[in-house]
């Protein structure tokens, strides 16, 4: 089984563009459909929007990042990125909520490394 979170959109190109900004590349891409994956096999999928399938629901993505945080937001986001929460320590290590082009909330993990 394979876990593909589906994301609804309100503008498609705009929302490939961002994924791709954070490593996600597409493998199909419509107007309405887009599949992307990541180098290890991750797989999130974007749909266009619609009142009849959205029914005002939100969905909650989160990541680990490899590199800091801090290297993570000072990546050029075109727009820049909205930072929903700072960067905040947690007990797995530290995280940052930001905001995706339709204001989706991705938490942004950084883990702490075992030496």
């Amino acid at each position: 089984m394979q876990l593909m979170p589906i994301v609804y959109v309100s503008d498609m190109d705009r929302s490939v563009d961002f994924y791709g900004q954070i490593g996600l590349r597409p493998v199909s891409r419509s107007d309405y459909w887009s599949v992307l994956k990541d180098d290890d096999g991750g797989t999130l999928a974007l749909h266009l929007a619609t009142d009849l399938l959205t029914n005002g629901s939100q969905l909650d993505l989160s990541m680990t990042v490899d590199d800091s945080l801090e290297v993570f937001l000072a990546q050029s986001f075109d727009p820049p990125v909205e930072v929903v929460r700072p960067i905040k320590d947690e007990v797995f290590g530290r995280s940052v909520i930001v905001a995706d082009p339709d204001g989706l909330h991705i938490q942004v993990n950084q883990l702490r490394s075992h030496h």
